[in-house]
């Protein structure tokens, strides 16, 4: 079997007298190849540019190569992935191939051994892809099980999904609360369809500014704007025979909007700057939390591309309505995230999760079990009902005997309580910290820095 000669590669390691001569060695040998030093750089690479492997060291300074191959992986399953150390473990190996790594290749090496590696590799990735074309019903039945729940509703998610799969040529809407799990029907949606092992790429329309957002959608031409040194493809060009995920579309600008219902209407981009269309075969998949009717109403959101989208939607129901099912998704993420460890909830926790709310829903749920896993290893002890009843969220979403509603704080008092409480309990290690809250490390500084001041 043979590959594809000018595959494109990124190399990931911190070491530059390594990894320089490394990415000229293989450009001799005519691949492309693109380097990064750190794993968060790799990560923004691969949401713009799709490659056919990645090869990374397992000791990052920011991350384990592992745990970025699995973050790499997610946002391109289909890629080939390549681990090297210098210090092998067959758990972490093992492990990494489990995750979808391919290959492990054990320091040092000489670069004639890895041109070897790699070819193998990405021929392993075809012959895999392959395979996978196979098995569509075994991996739509384990896609179906991240779906997990006995209820109605969850019954009524998976028929969605099924039904939404097959109906490549339609556009999905994904509404409800935030936490609800959208992202993950969206996902479960493109790899349970015929176009799974395309790309699924993910744009958050709330998260970049609107002045960068057409530039991260369709791409740029050479010299189209300062600092456009090079031509870039968009999200729609690299998303190409796959799928879109365009989460919260509904603070998608109004300009912009009328962009997304011609890209719908005429299945062709113009990136800025370009003189010429150019044509894409993307299937979308919108969400959003807010009420996209009321945002038509008040003339937020485009009538036109808000029918456009709802011939196939689902709006997810808030946990609170489906409370049968908040114990299998407990029990679904203690298993999880344990790392192998047994744990049982005990009734008090079974208790105390069916009758809170969850205002953040199924996210809120997973981010209690995990914290209350990580607090475990200090006490011994897994203390679920301890973190609800302590949540400066519980007091928000109750009414008192009289039906009187209780005191609602400002949120940015609410987050600062919590930030506090989690540095308390961590003995104010801001990693730590930052894991028990669900947020990145530098959230919590730029946090700490705004309530300094």
């Amino acid at each position: 079997m043979k590959v594809k000669h000018r595959a494109k590669i990124l190399l990931i390691e911190d070491d530059r007298n390594f990894l320089m001569p490394l990415k000229e060695f293989l450009e001799s040998r005519g691949f492309e190849a693109h380097i990064s030093s750190k794993a968060r750089d790799a990560i923004e690479l691969s949401r713009h540019e799709l490659y056919d492997m990645f090869i990374i060291d397992q000791n990052l300074p920011d991350m384990e190569g592992i745990e970025l191959a699995k973050e790499l992986l997610y946002f391109q399953p289909g890629a080939a992935t390549l681990i090297m150390t210098a210090y092998p473990d067959v758990k972490k190996a093992v492990r990494a191939m489990r995750l979808g790594v391919i290959n492990y290749m054990i320091k040092p090496f000489a670069p004639e051994e890895l041109l070897d590696e790699i070819i193998k590799t990405l021929e392993l990735r075809e012959y895999k892809n392959l395979r996978e074309l196979h098995n569509f019903s075994l991996r739509k039945e384990r896609e179906k099980i991240c779906i997990i729940g006995k209820s109605r509703w969850a019954q009524e998610i998976r028929e969605f999904i099924e039904m939404a799969a097959n109906s490549l040529d339609t556009p999905v809407l994904l509404t409800g609360e935030t936490g609800t799990g959208k992202s993950l029907v969206a996902r479960a949606i493109h790899y349970n369809s015929p176009i799974r092992e395309k790309p699924f790429l993910v744009v958050n329309c709330a998260a970049i500014p609107e002045s960068l957002l057409e530039a991260e959608l369709f791409g740029f031409e050479k010299g189209a704007f300062t600092g456009a040194e090079k031509s870039r493809k968009g999200v729609f060009e690299l998303a190409n025979g796959g799928t879109l995920f365009l989460d919260e579309i509904g603070d998608m600008p109004i300009p912009m909007q009328a962009k997304i219902l011609h890209v719908l209407d005429s299945g062709r981009i113009r990136r800025i700057g370009g003189e010429r269309e150019i044509k894409v075969k993307v299937r979308i998949i919108a969400a959003t939390n807010k009420n996209i009717e009321e945002l038509v109403k008040k003339k937020e959101f485009r009538s036109d591309l808000y029918y456009r989208l709802a011939v196939l939607s689902f709006e997810l129901p808030p946990l609170r309505n489906r409370r049968e099912d908040i114990i299998p998704l407990a029990e679904h993420f203690l298993r999880q995230l344990s790392r192998g460890n047994h744990y049982e909830l005990s009734p008090e926790d079974k208790e105390a999760l069916v009758n809170y709310d969850f205002p953040g829903n199924v996210r809120e749920l997973r981010n209690i079990i995990e914290r209350a896993l990580i607090l475990s290893r200090r006490k011994g002890v897994l203390s679920i009902k301890e973190l609800i009843n302590r949540s400066p969220f519980r007091e928000n979403i109750r009414k008192d005997e009289s039906g009187t509603s209780e005191r609602f704080p400002p949120l940015e008092e609410v987050i600062k309580e919590h930030v506090h409480r989690a540095l308390k309990i961590t003995r104010g290690n801001k990693t730590e910290a930052a894991k028990l809250l669900g947020i990145s490390i530098s959230t919590l500084k730029r946090w700490l820095k705004k309530w300094s001041n």
